[in-house]
């Protein structure tokens, strides 16, 4: 599972995947891999800061199967390469929106780099994005230079991250798409920002508010924003700590001032913190709390020169002003001071005072505003040691996201596709079942890593390899297209391709026991990747394996099929199930069994002697029967009933964790009274909080009814409309329980379990 949210201050999230029984503590982007109660339905809880606003939360999951519960990130198509780096925490404690300075070199070369593209990335450093450490999600990003040339080129990045704990947080890097755009985005990546350069020569108003003093101008032009006895003051913005740095040029008057601090712009005698620069004696370079300087650096600026200015403040009010050359490369003035009586947060602003008209003008090109704690989180050293990785990640093809994160068709797209990541299986893939809800959408599916594609896939339906639907392989590639037709836009609001490896296992005869000929014996087996009308091959051999003679070439998979036991006597029998259409698919009994010569009738259902323990027990209900008859007649079971209280052939004992009343906030998320939450084997240590909020059973199940309990009713989109679609009933289970031979839960009556 992996949760990320959009807040603006700290968050504590903890996520569970059990329905909110357990919860597990959780950072932002970081997937909790392990460590979990593992389950069916996702909860999470926030518990927020003061000032905390939480605007945005998504909780993604991957299946034990590797199905992803997202479609992935748009901007991330394309890119070949990716390697991981670290960023050391703080001693200062966790952090959040923190702004980290990323060195990126173009290879190992490069100058004073974090981390290196081993020459796969653009001269101009387009093609670079940076993701959480889920992969996908993307962190705002803001290229503020590039140094060197090739191939000891590094650029300067700024990253925001939205939550740094004191231990570190792993984040990637992703790089080499020649076509990539920068998305470098200066106002996502600082708490504030402006670049008055690029302003087409108007302020915004909803963002500054503008005074004038006497003979007073402020304009925007390509140069920047141009103060004459003039004030402009940030609307929304205030300033506590952090660091501001801003670049700016005195051309007359010879001062540039910011003020970092004013409680009441409005008010002329309020107290504000300044950082002053000019040309004037005892106030060269300096730091100013109400109109008095506090401390100075006696080097002037000089007239017509561009500057960089940092200003930094500490949480304690330690307050630093520096002054470097425009690229902030060279320091060339520097001044600090501890505020004890200045304003601890106030309203950002720009000015020059005098008389205009001229004579008090100064250029600012931009300014920005980002967090700062010491020491400061920074990018570990040893990421330059860590691995170049081949990017495993979606294609779109004029296909992407829309605010539901449901797959759309781009703008002008009447077509396009999407591919899923690969996913390498550590078995062989001899099945597969595509699933998905949307409109105007198809499927194709490959396990050759997208070598060749069954093509036109119906949703839910099974495809084999062993009946040629696609080449087996160990590389499940999904491709979903969309197509416009008529006014009804596509879209696909959930997917998923489940691959398998189609496993058989024989259960009974399985070794041991001694079978009458001519007595109807039940031989029962597992396939659970298969659906229940696929045929399965049987067979039995008297000669331990040699030959094998047909029992039945096309037995339905419902786990068991009537045998009538054949007119001979042998103490080497065997018996074998297989794919009917591939026969290397296949389990043999364990051990030889024995059929000894019969003295009664055919048609009879006989309980083995079984020679192993009660797992091995052969005996079975009529009633039970849902395979083919020995005459070939097909015989079904109620679907709503399932089970049995006694031991039958194929069955295992289970413990059921029944739902106890009614929830008074429930919804379709929720289980409901008597809903089957969980089944588990006989034996499983259920904790003391499960024991006291649910009710615990015992029923006789074959292995393909205890997966069926779990199963869930989904809508549109993966959307939960039932929680579980078999419950019991309470009053009829209970009327007929009894003690088992644990005597700790009681026994039901499977009759009870029915479907919602």
């Amino acid at each position: 599972m992996t949760a990320t949210w959009d807040a603006t201050g700290p968050a504590a999230v903890w996520v569970s995947a059990d329905g909110g029984l357990h919860y597990s503590l959780v950072v932002n982007g970081v997937p909790l891999v392990s460590g979990f109660v593992r389950g069916e339905t996702l909860k999470w809880k926030a518990v927020l800061g003061a000032k905390t606003v939480l605007s945005k939360f998504v909780l993604a999951f991957t299946t034990t199967n590797g199905i992803a519960g997202t479609f992935g990130e748009p901007a991330l198509s394309g890119f070949l390469y990716r390697k991981q780096f670290r960023i050391s925490g703080s001693s200062a404690g966790a952090l959040y929106n923190y702004q980290v300075l990323v060195r990126v070199g173009e290879s190992v070369v490069s100058n004073a780099a974090d981390v290196t593209c081993n020459g796969h990335i653009l001269a101009d450093f387009n093609d670079v994005r940076f993701t959480l450490a889920d992969g996908e999600t993307l962190v705002p990003y803001t290229l503020v230079g590039v140094e060197g040339k090739k191939p000891y080129r590094t650029a300067s990045f700024f990253i925001r991250v939205p939550q740094i704990p004191q231990r570190g947080v792993p984040i990637y890097l992703y790089y080499g798409n020649p076509i990539a755009k920068s998305l470098s985005s200066p106002e996502d990546t600082f708490d504030f920002y402006e670049d008055f350069t690029e302003l087409n020569g108007t302020l915004d108003p909803e963002k500054w508010s503008v005074t004038l003093g006497t003979g007073g101008s402020a304009r925007v032009t390509r140069q920047g924003l141009l103060l004459d006895a003039a004030t402009v003051t940030a609307r929304a913005f205030e300033f506590r700590d952090g660091i501001i740095e801003y670049a700016a040029s005195a051309q007359t008057g010879y001062e540039t001032r910011l003020v970092a601090r004013d409680p009441d712009p409005a008010s002329a005698t309020d107290a504000t913190l300044v950082a002053y620069a000019s040309g004037l004696d005892g106030a060269q370079h300096c730091l100013v709390v109400d109109n008095i300087v506090k401390a100075n650096d006696p080097r002037p600026i000089a007239a017509g020169t561009y500057y960089g200015f940092r200003l930094i403040a500490d949480k304690d009010n330690h307050l630093t002003f520096e002054r470097y050359d425009e690229a902030f490369l060279k320091k060339e003035a520097v001044v600090s001071y501890e505020d004890k009586e200045g304003p601890q947060e106030g309203f950002l602003a720009l000015n020059t005072t005098g008389l205009g008209l001229g004579r008090s003008l100064t250029i600012f090109r931009w300014i920005r505003c980002r967090k700062y704690v010491t020491p400061e989180p920074l990018v570990d050293p040893a990421s330059l040691g860590f691995a170049e990785e081949a990017a495993n990640l979606p294609v779109f093809f004029n296909t992407t996201l829309d605010g539901k994160k449901e797959l759309v068709l781009e703008t002008s797209a009447t077509s396009g596709y999407y591919i899923f990541p690969a996913f390498k299986s550590d078995y062989a893939i001899r099945i597969i079942v595509p699933a998905w809800e949307g409109r105007g959408a198809g499927a194709d599916v490959s396990a050759d890593g997208g070598k060749s594609y069954r093509k036109s896939c119906i949703s839910d339906a099974y495809y084999y390899a062993s009946r040629g639907d696609f080449s087996a392989g160990d590389v499940l590639r999904s491709r979903i297209n969309l197509r416009k037709e008529g006014d009804a836009a596509p879209y696909v609001a959930y997917a998923s391709f489940s691959c398998r490896p189609g496993n058989i296992v024989l259960l009974a005869p399985n070794g041991g026991e001694a079978l009458v000929a001519g007595i109807s014996q039940a031989v029962t087996w597992t396939a659970w990747d298969y659906e229940p009308s696929y045929p399965m091959k049987l067979e039995y051999s008297r000669d331990a394996g040699r030959t094998y003679q047909p029992i039945s070439d096309k037995a339905a998979n419902t786990g068991s099929y009537v045998w009538t036991v054949p007119q001979t006597t042998t103490d080497r029998a065997l018996v074998k199930i297989s794919d009917a259409f591939d026969g290397a698919v296949s389990d043999v009994s364990d051990r030889v069994f024995s059929i000894k010569a019969g003295t009664g009738g055919t048609g009879q259902l006989a309980e083995s002697a079984a020679q192993g323990s009660e797992s091995q027990a052969t005996a079975v209900a009529a009633t039970q029967l849902s395979s083919e008859s020995a005459a070939g007649q097909n015989t079904t079971t109620d679907e709503k009933q399932v089970g049995s209280l006694k031991k039958n052939p194929g069955t295992n004992l289970y413990e059921i964790a029944l739902k106890i009343g009614v929830d008074p906030t429930a919804d379709n998320n929720s289980y409901r009274a008597g809903d089957i939450v969980m089944v588990k084997p006989v034996g499983y240590p259920w904790g003391a909080r499960e024991r006291e909020e649910f009710q615990i059973v015992k029923v006789y199940l074959t292995p393909r009814e205890a997966q069926n309990l779990m199963s869930t009713r989904r809508g549109a989109g993966g959307r939960i409309i039932q929680r579980r679609r078999y419950k019991i009933d309470t009053a009829k289970a209970f009327s007929s329980a009894v003690n088992d031979a644990g005597g700790n839960a009681p026994l039901v009556d499977a009759s009870a379990i029915e479907q919602k």
